[in-house]
């Protein structure tokens, strides 16, 4: 009869033990998901800020760009030869750019992509369309 009491016994105790590992991992779980949602929001507004003034991005014609809006203009008002100076078979500076600095790995691939300043242009316009807060 002890045998089954302390058998018992050890049974609540891996209940109420369950329990509470059930209910911190439902706890972390919110947690984490709030803190994720948050961080989405909190980066949309980054991709149409200025950058700091260390981080413009220079073209081979001296135009300066410092935010994605200043890029697709660029893109429609640049020459073939500087849109081709900075993205060609062994570089793409555009989509450097925006991954390292701007931070939008998305939009980096897609300019990664594209064979004219145009399709460029029209990528970074997309983007911000969908990024800009209403």
């Amino acid at each position: 009869m002890a045998t089954d009491a302390k058998s018992s016994s050890k049974k609540v105790t891996a209940k109420k033990t369950t329990a509470k590992a059930t209910t911190t991992t439902a706890k972390t779980t919110a947690i984490t998901t709030k803190a994720t949602a948050t961080k989405k929001v909190a980066t949309k507004p980054v991709l149409i800020q200025d950058v700091p003034a260390e981080c413009v991005f220079y073209c081979q014609d001296g135009k300066t760009m410092k935010n994605l809006d200043e890029l697709a203009t660029s893109f429609r008002d640049m020459s073939d030869e500087t849109f081709l100076h900075h993205a060609n078979d062994e570089r793409n500076d555009f989509s450097n750019w925006v991954k390292d600095v701007i931070g939008d790995t998305t939009l980096s691939m897609q300019l990664s992509k594209v064979n004219s300043k145009f399709e460029a242009a029209k990528e970074v316009e997309f983007r911000l369309s969908k990024t800009k807060v209403s």
